[in-house]
């Protein structure tokens, strides 16, 4: 009983974590998407960061619905916490 209580603590956790990645993915988007519009960093580094947080973002999204799949969310992390 204690057991399968811990297991589904941890599941809900694991899921509020996944839905705050994805929540700050969006934010990550929008301030990629402004230090572009407005020149604040080179162009260049600011698309990286569009195309970095649109992998992390569609990766969360993804592993809420299949938790196992993990290969685009591994991609956009690797990617959008290099930069």
């Amino acid at each position: 009983m204690l057991i399968s209580l811990g297991c589904s603590i941890l599941k809900t956790k694991n899921s509020s974590f996944i839905f705050a990645q994805v929540l700050f993915s969006i934010g990550t988007l929008a301030y990629s998407f402004l230090f572009v519009t407005y020149g604040v960093v080179p162009e260049i580094i600011g698309w990286f960061g569009i195309v970095a947080t649109i992998f992390y973002g569609f990766g969360n999204g993804i592993k809420l619905v299949k938790p196992n799949f993990k290969i685009l969310w591994n991609l956009g992390g690797a990617v959008d916490f290099a930069f």
